[in-house]
């Protein structure tokens, strides 16, 4: 593969970079604009002597493809179509080690949250841009695709706002801390890449902006937001009725298909909304219910009563950011995605039942833990 373009993905086996992986390695024989691509892919991990679940990651992305022979799968093979390198988003040097000989860096990890340390969140969420940022101009890659949120471009200070990429919120009032987080590094990575002279940045930076992320699981772990969100749905395992508050949605395979088309289309420091549309948390539960047969048991499609959240509000700070977000709906134009990438969005419907079977077929939800009579077809 002498002569292939060189990726490296932060967070591979993670839900989004798993997902970018499969993308890469599914379209890596392919022509685009006349010429013959193929990709060699090297993927980040914290621990190669952990190798639970790099393997499980190996053995899907050989399931995809159909003949696992063609995957020589040494971890440190230079010439192999997928390889794993080590590495921390904390380290420097080993970033740069990562990074180095790539042509492309996707970087699609998240620092983890600690609900009882804001300041620490904050900090590393901005810290692991900075060191991807820096690893990229001290390597020299062409390109860097940032996977940011769409938290970045939403605003809830009106009832009905349709916006683009241009538009930012004011301040994080109404986010939780992940939202805070990915809303702080995105703007701080921006500041910092629009004061580095030309000589320090001889890259181009995109970053993409999906709404809630849904769609299958290719590594079946549970960290993810939106794994949580639609077990709880599905084993009806809610202590409150749904807030009604608007969440824009994007199919993880859309997100993956973007980052294909970034390393052709995307512009220089532009972001890109990536959502199909934005429905209410009761829009969501009520597409699982629709789906599965249900006869003594019913799936909770039913909104909170404003007042009871105010109350709340004053000493719990979910309840506090809900009704800051109260009924606003928020309409993110994905235009641009849809004429510079040309991107095509799969509905909420199919991204979140494809998810729900997901989560059966990787027994992250058995038929023990479904509601009484929850019959699957």
């Amino acid at each position: 593969m002498e002569g292939s373009p060189k990726i490296l993905i932060t967070g591979i086996t993670g839900f989004k970079g798993s997902w970018i992986a499969k993308k890469f390695l599914s379209f890596r024989d392919f022509m685009l604009e006349g010429k013959h691509e193929t990709f060699e892919i090297r993927g980040l991990v914290r621990n190669l002597k952990d190798p639970s679940t790099i393997a499980q990651l190996r053995n899907t992305l050989a399931k995809f493809d159909g003949n696992s022979e063609k995957f020589p799968w040494t971890i440190k093979n230079k010439k192999s179509t997928l390889e794993f390198v080590e590495g921390d988003l904390f380290n420097p040097d080993s970033l740069k080690e990562a990074v180095k000989d790539c042509d492309y860096v996707f970087h699609a990890a998240c620092p983890a949250i600690d609900e009882d340390d804001e300041a620490k969140s904050l900090l590393e969420a901005m810290e692991a841009n900075l060191n991807i940022i820096k690893a990229c101009a001290y390597t020299k890659v062409k390109k860097l695709i940032i996977v940011s949120s769409y938290i970045t471009i939403a605003r809830y200070d009106k009832f009905y706002c349709s916006l683009d990429e241009k538009s930012s919120p004011k301040n994080s009032k109404g986010m939780n801390l992940y939202e805070k987080c990915r809303f702080q590094a995105e703007r701080w990575a921006f500041n910092y890449l629009s004061h580095l002279d030309a000589k320090d940045r001889q890259f181009s930076v995109s970053f993409l902006n999906p709404g809630i992320l849904f769609g299958p699981l290719l590594v079946p772990r549970q960290d993810h937001s939106a794994v949580k969100f639609v077990k709880r749905i599905m084993m009806n395992d809610l202590e409150d009725d749904w807030h009604p508050i608007y969440y824009p949605h994007c199919d993880i395979r859309d997100l993956a298909d973007a980052c294909i088309s970034c390393i052709y289309y995307s512009e220089d420091l532009q972001r890109y909304a990536l959502t199909s549309d934005t429905h209410k948390l009761s829009e969501y539960a009520r597409c699982i219910s629709e789906e599965f047969n249900i006869q003594d048991f019913e799936i909770n499609i039913y909104e909170s009563c404003k007042c009871f959240v105010w109350a709340g509000s004053w000493f719990n700070v979910e309840y506090s950011n809900a009704l800051y977000r109260w009924n606003k709906k928020v309409h993110i134009k994905s235009t641009k995605a849809q004429t510079e990438l040309e991107m095509d969005f799969l509905d909420l419907k199919t991204s979140i039942i494809d998810m729900c079977y997901s989560l059966i077929n990787n027994g992250m939800v058995t038929t023990n833990d479904l509601p009484t009579k929850l019959l699957i077809e």
